[in-house]
């Protein structure tokens, strides 16, 4: 199931965005859009904390995007730990007054703060608990997933910036969720990746909407890898004339 809650620079995701009002043809808008393993990056042997901290640094950006809802990113440090991963709360400190949130958790907390037992009360969290016990739901599971899933974890195993930014597993991702949408469809559980499809909606959405309002700046947005190939796609269908730059996850507008 596609989690909702989980030499380097040169071959990231970065994007340049052209067209999005007038200014300089040498004034161009940069993104920088880097995967995030969460919890995995604790000790791991080449993407620790450490080296996610020093690509965000190297780029040198006007503004740093997190996985956190906007409403929550001038929140202090104790709320913020108790709902988002902690490498979004470190990023939010050290870039405070530049940080920018994009997350979306539901459209019934939005604008109000998230409560204490919101994430194990959700409807969609209680949905994935029950169908792991439905017996006649899990048998019916495509064994591919499985397969897709273990492909995954060997990536991240090893996982570099760059390794996360080939498109392998993107591409495993996208295949998951065609099967888990065609698995669920129909049944009392397809709320489940209908909220996550709609978690990576609003993602591209509000990192859409901050950089049409920062035109020429340079921007990194911190996402989970699972979440990442979705904001690039979107990111690059709604702006006219960016471009993926080469060998990197940069997108120049």
């Amino acid at each position: 199931m596609q989690s909702w809650l989980r030499g380097v620079l040169p071959f990231l995701c970065l994007i340049i965005v052209a067209g999005i009002t007038k200014r300089s043809q040498t004034d161009r808008t940069e993104v920088l859009v880097v995967s995030s393993l969460h919890s995995a990056h604790r000790d791991h042997a080449t993407f620790d904390y450490d080296v996610l901290f020093s690509v965000v640094r190297d780029f040198d950006p006007d503004f740093v995007g997190l996985e956190i809802r906007p409403e929550d990113i001038g929140m202090g440090e104790k709320y913020l730990s108790s709902n988002y991963p902690r490498e979004m709360v470190e990023l939010a400190r050290r870039y405070q007054g530049r940080a920018f949130g994009f997350d979306w958790l539901g459209h019934e907390i939005t604008g109000a703060p998230i409560p204490e037992s919101y994430f194990k009360d959700l409807h969609v969290t209680k949905l994935s608990s029950e169908l792991a016990e439905n017996e006649a739901m899990m048998a019916k599971k495509p064994e591919q997933i499985a397969q897709l899933e273990q492909e995954q974890a060997d990536i991240i195993a090893t996982a570099t910036p760059a390794s996360l930014a080939d498109g392998r597993y993107g591409a495993l991702c996208r295949q998951i969720d065609e099967l888990e949408q065609s698995w669920l469809a129909g049944s009392r559980y397809e709320p489940i990746v209908a909220f996550a499809r709609q978690r990576d909606e609003e993602i591209a959405r509000n990192l859409i909407r901050f950089i049409e309002n920062h035109p020429g700046s340079r921007i990194v947005a911190v996402l989970g890898a699972d979440h990442r190939t979705f904001a690039v796609e979107a990111v690059l269908d709604h702006f006219a004339g960016s471009k993926v730059v080469k060998g990197t996850g940069q997108i120049n507008f």
